[in-house]
């Protein structure tokens, strides 16, 4: 049976928990990736699929490698090789995600994603940064409600800036927005960094000359 109810356009938690590598917040954050669009960027799709050791970041950099899903699962498939020449990407993990999408279960329950969303590149004009953020590191946490977390980070990084995964010594701004993780939080405080909401993000990026719009 499709994991797909073509009639409500709904996937069954239970029926993705129940594949090869798919745990609850796997299942989650496809659900959640897919109710906010169906032309979700190819970062936060790749992201939300659940592949091992495939985060925000490393799929940040899958996705600036290969452009589209069909590019990036041929060489899942066929050429884990080239995957290892991808920043982010080691010889571990491009077989992590080479046995992710060989495997026939998985396979499967991606075609019937994809039979509902078509993810897409990120449409921000990234040729058009500078450097007025150039030495700054910013985490994101949490839903923002003008962008997706991806063309966040995509966006601070076109202007010089440096975005990671993880809130470190070295981190400038977490940036918080819907349902944000807790442990980011508490590393934020225990690191003295500056916590931010999405209104305060968009207020520092115009006090450098950077518009959104």
């Amino acid at each position: 049976e499709p994991l797909f109810r073509s009639h409500s356009y709904e996937l069954e938690r239970e029926d993705l928990t129940e594949l090869e590598g798919w745990g609850e917040k796997s299942a989650e954050n496809l659900l959640a990736e897919i109710e906010r669009g169906r032309e979700p960027p190819l970062a936060d799709f790749l992201s939300a699929l659940g592949v091992p050791h495939v985060g925000p970041t490393t799929a940040r950099e899958l996705a600036r490698e290969f452009g589209t899903f069909e590019a990036f699962r041929e060489a899942a498939e066929d050429d884990p090789d080239r995957l290892e020449g991808v920043d982010d990407v080691g010889e571990t993990v491009a077989e992590r995600i080479h046995d992710f999408f060989t495997s026939e279960a998985n396979a499967a329950a991606v075609d019937d994603v994809l039979e509902h969303v078509s993810p897409h590149e990120s449409d921000l004009d990234l040729a058009s940064g500078g450097d007025e953020l150039e030495g700054l590191t910013f985490v994101f946490t949490g839903s923002l409600e003008g962008m997706t977390r991806s063309e966040a980070q995509e966006t601070v990084e076109a202007h010089g800036a440096n975005a990671t995964g993880s809130v470190s010594g070295n981190t400038d701004y977490l940036v918080v927005g819907d349902n944000p993780g807790q442990t980011k939080r508490d590393d934020a405080e225990e690191n003295d960094v500056p916590i931010v909401d999405e209104d305060e993000f968009h207020d520092l990026l115009a006090e450098r000359g950077i518009d959104l719009e």
